[in-house]
């Protein structure tokens, strides 16, 4: 594609579904305030989580809905395609609650770009390790 003079590549399907799955998140939860009634299986905050899963890597995932609920439909392969099906068992590693969904998206989003190490320290609560995490490394010569 072309814009502007600016060259842009085309959405991967994984973010195209990235962006329908937030989407549909905040329709369900503003169709049921029109209809002024309360989802019971939706929290008025929003949840990160990260997965452990059976190979070693993390999933990170946000929900609306109980994290242990999310974790099951992970758990029992209910989501196709999705990163831990071919990687389970899956455990629960950490789950954080947001009161806004813009901040839960932008801590997924934040998590998402850390580094292995940086995301184990930051689950072993050694927020002091952080900074040092945070520094760019040279990547080894070949």
């Amino acid at each position: 594609m072309r814009e502007l003079g600016v060259f842009r590549r085309a959405p991967q399907d994984e973010e195209i579904a990235y962006v329908l799955q937030r989407l549909l998140i905040l329709r369900s939860a503003r169709r049921a305030r029109l209809e002024g009634r309360e989802q019971e299986d939706i929290m008025p905050g929003t949840s990160i989580y990260i997965l452990h899963c059976a190979d070693g890597s993390y999933h990170t995932g946000i929900t609306k809905r109980e994290v242990d609920e999310r974790v099951r439909e992970h758990a029992h392969g209910l989501i196709p395609g999705c990163y831990t099906a071919k990687r389970l068992p899956v455990r629960l590693a950490l789950s954080e609650y947001y009161d806004r969904i813009d901040e839960a998206i932008a801590a997924e989003r934040r998590f998402k770009g850390w580094s292995r190490l940086k995301k184990e320290a930051y689950m072993r609560r050694d927020f002091d390790a952080l900074p040092e995490l945070s520094k760019r490394r040279p990547k080894p010569r070949t």
